[in-house]
């Protein structure tokens, strides 16, 4: 298993035994509205969804937020050679949502993938209506590429990440009540990129 850690935040990669959990805040309106698949999913759904992303290509994790799992934050479709992820996130849990959970979640991933990693880019799709979201991610640096009735692509670039991010870092450092240093901590494996075998080796 993989701990990233971060501010207030410990991303936790997903398990079997998060399924129910995962599949609770899945099926809560709050969640599906903003979901591009809307229909209701069922614990067969999940229990494939999870074999489909237990996988070196795909990071999903569970939000721990000051010692609560409060949603689930992703980079699918992971490619080495390409250098770029696409990213994800949702607060399952509804008296989250207002909190610095998805911010500190956001800045723990990005940091890791473009400061820990090589990685240079990081691409969102997000439905069009979603409007909150896509200001969102405008202002950690994501740029829209592609925009039509049905979804936004944006991308991140390191650089554009590093420089809009800045003064957020230290905001979240000083209001953090945990305010953990940025880490990794989990063990080698198949389901890991080489790369993050490297980094739990050291």
């Amino acid at each position: 298993m993989l701990i990233v850690a971060q501010f207030d935040v410990r991303l936790i990669r997903v398990q079997r035994e998060h399924l129910a959990m995962i599949l609770n805040w899945r099926n809560s309106a709050h969640v599906r509205q903003n979901m591009f698949y809307q229909e209701l999913l069922n614990e067969n759904d999940q229990l494939i969804w999870f074999e489909s992303i237990n996988n070196a290509s795909n990071y999903y994790f569970v939000i721990e937020y000051l010692g609560i799992n409060v949603g689930l934050i992703h980079a699918k479709n992971v490619t080495e050679k390409e250098q770029f992820g696409e990213g994800g996130i949702f607060i399952g849990e509804f008296a989250f949502l207002d909190s610095w959970a998805s911010v500190m979640a956001s800045l723990c991933l990005l940091n890791f993938i473009f400061i820990k990693l090589t990685f240079t880019k990081s691409v969102v799709n997000v439905r069009t209506e979603n409007k909150a979201a896509v200001s969102y991610n405008k202002q950690l640096g994501y740029k829209i590429e592609f925009q039509d009735e049905k979804v936004v692509r944006m991308s991140l670039s390191k650089e554009n990440f590093l420089e809009k991010t800045a003064r957020l870092n230290k905001t979240l450092c000083k209001i953090s009540q945990v305010n953990a240093p940025l880490s990794l901590v989990g063990k080698k494996a198949a389901n890991n990129l080489a790369e993050i075998n490297r980094c739990v080796e050291r």
